[in-house]
């Protein structure tokens, strides 16, 4: 596994672990931005790299839905948490 989809795999865990499956763009930034920094270049390079490899899709401009496929252990994650849209 590539540093780049470890990291991805990472904020995708965190977030469906707060409970998303529809993620918004802000909370999608908030959560890059506690994972890998502040930078808006870094945001949107983290943003485009989860997209390019299929971690998160874009369902309208400002809402993403999280891949669960990418992530092997997520159904079990998913079976004790509400999924929500913030």
């Amino acid at each position: 596994m590539s540093k780049a989809s470890h990291v991805c795999e990472l904020i995708v865990t965190d977030l469906i672990d707060q409970g998303f499956i529809r993620i918004s763009r802000q909370k999608l930034e908030e959560t890059i931005m506690q994972h890998r920094g502040i930078d808006e270049r870094t945001v949107a390079r983290w943003t485009r790299a989860l997209l390019t490899l299929n971690y998160i899709k874009g369902v309208a401009p400002n809402l993403f839905e999280i891949n669960i496929l990418m992530i092997p252990n997520v159904i079990a994650r998913l079976k004790d948490k509400q999924t929500k849209i913030q």
